[in-house]
């Protein structure tokens, strides 16, 4: 790429023009190995890996991989002369059939010695197996470098649990699956040693491999991701020495689309923008602060934690107060422990040396420049008399969830609804409740609405321009309609326009008041609460709150910025 300065955004980056993985075809194999670039020697593996591929079935039958048609089946009539149960005889006929077309009248056979009809069932099976394995691994990244390490995977033959083995010089690390948990285990010179244990499979395989990967140091490790198409990041990833990040807060994501994507870019100066590093819990920062220090496979001075998902659970306890639930150990037996992390952060002293090099705050006031003032403007509507009753009724009436509990979270979002338009479509009488009154107002204007069109009116009579902001589309339909009634040319923003759309409406109010086709936006704060900015508009106006306080925060400064022209209002 010719040298100079590059703007995208996130969709662009990560996801525009990406083509999807085809749907899976199951009529047509032919077709399918030609899109998946498989041949008749995939087909011919495929079927020399029947004995471990059908090891459960083979056991079952009694009988071996090497057997003729007929060997096997003398095999399937004597395994059901021994019992007379109907289910153990369907499932002997089960495993007789799947492992029928991979048997002819050749002893030992190969691939070639079946007929063409069995050839097309296991042509079919292999084609089904390596979609689901291409399917599985689109978007997958692994670290490579070192001395080779084998893995395997497999399920012992004694207990029927699962383990993943990373064969390494001299020995072996295994993550191996546990009564109730998974264990990771060294295996050298004919001595086992337990590391570590996990409640799930993920984790301790990426603790095993981790282990299997450090016994075999190498120069500097790099990361592969299999991809069907393209992205912008994976054709550029390399080609930048510099790249900063606004809104940062979007790459947290372990597993998203955007994050994954953004963090596979290897520049060598990172910068990450946020006011919200730690958007909801502290474990938000922890993919903001790997990829900021270098974004490397191996813990390091700079930032103490692999790439990994266990690392970012590591992170977690040892950061944030966790809580143990006795009552429940106690119920279930103390071999197992009922255990949960809270938001409270602990070990602040730690957190702050490891943090301080890393992060720089810097608000408004400390960039060395004149803003304009930010007055916030509190308008205190009451509820109406029909909104009063359905903000009653929901408060009366019986939220259950699906095991009968009190179902606090929908009736708390009901509750939101109601104050911000008790007329609202999402209004409903929970199931199963008799509480007596309506769950929704017949009509729309309530003292909120009016509160809003007199904010409007006073903005519009001195020349200005208004945002509106709201968690909630219909409220945004409510006042779209009075100010078409007023004759107020005005503008939607929401979730339902379209991403183009919303930034051809943004473009057009950002030239300012008298020259803006709309002097007034409604806008969805979900969508237009980041990367915009108004700064010759200079009043927001907060008409249905969001859940997340900083939603808001956001859309304010939208309008309050360092090049804003006039003091900002706010009234909410």
């Amino acid at each position: 790429m010719p040298a100079g300065y590059y703007l995208t955004s996130y969709t662009q980056l990560t996801g525009n023009g990406v083509t999807p993985f085809p749907a899976y075809d199951p009529g047509n194999p032919v077709g399918m190995m030609q899109i998946l670039g498989l041949t008749d020697n995939d087909s011919a593996e495929y079927f020399d890996c029947r004995d471990s591929l059908f090891d459960r079935h083979y056991r079952r039958l009694n009988a071996l991989p090497t057997m003729t048609l007929r060997e096997l089946s003398t095999c399937h009539n004597k395994e059901k002369l021994k019992f007379d149960s109907e289910a153990i005889k369907r499932e002997l006929q089960r495993s007789f059939d799947l492992l029928e077309p991979f048997h002819c009248d050749a002893y030992n056979p190969s691939f070639s010695d079946l007929p063409t009809e069995k050839k097309a069932t296991v042509r079919a099976q292999m084609v089904q197996v390596k979609y689901e394995e291409f399917a599985g691994s689109i978007g997958e990244e692994r670290w490579f470098g070192g001395a080779p390490f084998k893995r395997v995977d497999g399920t012992h033959k004694d207990t029927g649990r699962d383990f993943v083995e990373f064969k390494v010089a001299g020995g072996r690390f295994l993550a191996q699956e546990c009564p109730d948990c998974w264990g990771v285990f060294k295996d050298f010179n004919n001595s086992s040693e337990s590391i570590a244990t996990y409640p799930s499979k993920e984790p301790a395989v990426e603790h095993a491999e981790r282990l299997a990967r450090e016994s075999n140091p190498a120069s500097e490790p790099f990361k592969i991701k299999c991809v069907y198409s393209p992205s912008l990041a994976d054709l550029c990833q390399d080609a930048f020495a510099a790249c900063a990040v606004d809104e940062g807060t979007k790459m947290k994501g372990e597993e998203t689309v955007i994050g994954t994507g953004v963090r596979q870019i290897t520049a060598r100066y990172k910068l990450v923008l946020t006011a919200t590093p730690i958007k909801n819990r502290l474990p938000d920062v922890f993919r903001l602060a790997w990829w900021a220090t270098g974004g490397k496979q191996k813990a390091h001075a700079r930032f103490p934690y692999p790439d990994s998902t266990a690392a970012r659970e590591q992170f977690a306890s040892q950061f944030l107060v966790s809580e143990r639930n006795l009552t429940k150990e106690a119920e279930n037996g103390k071999s197992r422990r009922f255990k949960k992390l809270t938001p409270q952060v602990c070990n602040v002293h730690r957190l702050w040396k490891m943090f301080a090099p890393i992060i720089l705050r810097r608000r408004k006031a400390n960039f060395g420049e004149d803003i304009v003032t930010k007055t916030r403007h509190v308008v205190r509507a009451p509820l109406g008399r029909e909104q009063a009753d359905v903000y009653k009724f929901h408060l009366n009436a019986k939220y259950r969830d699906k095991n009968g509990g009190p179902a606090i979270g929908a009736q708390l979002q009901a509750l939101r609804v109601a104050a911000a338009n008790s007329a609202s479509e999402l209004l409903v009488r929970p199931y199963g409740d008799g509480t007596e009154g309506e769950p929704r107002a017949k009509k729309s204007y309530i003292p909120k609405l009016h509160s809003a069109l007199k904010l409007i009116e006073q903005c519009l009579a001195k020349g200005e321009q208004a945002v509106v902001f709201s968690a909630f589309h219909d409220s945004l339909d409510i006042l779209s309609a009075r100010l078409t009634e007023a004759g107020v040319p005005h503008c939607i923003a929401d979730g339902r326009t379209s991403q183009k759309r919303r930034g051809h409406l943004a473009a057009q109010f950002k030239l300012g008041p008298g020259k803006a086709p709309h002097q007034v936006m409604l806008a969805g704060v979900e969508c237009m609460a980041e990367g915009h900015s108004f700064p010759l508009c200079n009043n927001v106006i907060l008409l249905a709150y969001s859940w997340a306080y900083d939603k808001f925060e956001q859309a304010i400064n939208r309008v309050h910025r360092l090049n804003s022209r006039w003091p900002v209002n706010h009234a909410s």
